[in-house]
């Protein structure tokens, strides 16, 4: 007998082999819970982005009609990084937004779906995913609102390269980021802490502080409201 089959045949030797597999096991369902977690984590920031976001536009609407709803879709529309935005008449027609085209019957199902999609300045002729909901407002109007999935695809992947190496997603080199995303400048360091990432979140519904100063003094001046015209 060869000094290997004698090898295979000891107990620490079969020991180390399932050793090997239970460490191989853990490892994998690990990983396979990180990423289930980060994909959940994710698709939460979404959808309660917009949802506040359909609040704040429906409250609009209610206030200055279509007219107001219109002039906002198509300012917010116009923002870098912006949502997906589109408002329909009872008949389809789209009046304001920045999506160009959609999967057929998207805007006629209420409430959360996925769909591909391309926005009205697409140069590409790729079709992308998002994650979109749909509200019908008063008169049959529709307004959908939605985030691009193509970011929450390479956020993960970025994620799970820093999970993959043992470090801070902010101490993860940029050589190692553009292997996910070859667009990613150094400029991405200035948002990966979690202080300055909370700085940096200046669209509708983020968390930087002048946001949320703006947020709490608009709710301030409604709740005076209230009590002042509470009986």
């Amino acid at each position: 007998m060869t000094a290997f089959g004698k090898l295979v045949r000891t107990t620490a030797f079969r020991l180390t082999l399932v050793y090997l597999f239970l460490f191989a096991l853990f490892a994998a369902s690990l990983l396979g819970y990180f990423a289930w977690n980060t994909r959940r984590l994710i698709t939460e920031q979404i959808t309660g982005t917009v949802n506040a976001e359909i609040g704040e536009i429906s409250e609009i609407y209610g206030r200055r009609g279509l007219r107001g709803l219109v002039f906002t879709i198509e300012n917010r529309a116009l923002r870098p990084g912006a949502n997906l935005y589109l408002v329909t008449t009872p008949t389809g027609q789209a009046i304001a937004g920045n999506v160009g085209s959609l999967a057929p019957g998207v805007m006629g199902t209420r409430g959360w779906s996925e769909t591909v999609y391309r926005r009205l300045d697409d140069q590409d002729e790729m079709d992308h995913r998002a994650l979109v909901h749909v509200t019908e407002l008063s008169n049959g109007f529709r307004l959908l609102i939605g985030r691009d999935l193509d970011e929450r695809r390479r956020l993960f992947g970025i994620v799970a390269k820093a999970a993959e190496v043992g470090v801070p997603l902010h101490r993860l080199p940029l050589a190692t980021m553009r292997e996910v995303e070859p667009r990613i400048s150094e400029d991405v360091f200035s948002v990966l802490s979690v202080d300055r990432s909370v700085r940096s979140r200046t669209s509708f519904g983020g968390t930087a502080p002048k946001n949320v100063r703006a947020q709490a003094r608009k709710w301030l001046r409604k709740l005076e409201k209230e009590v002042l015209t509470s009986p």
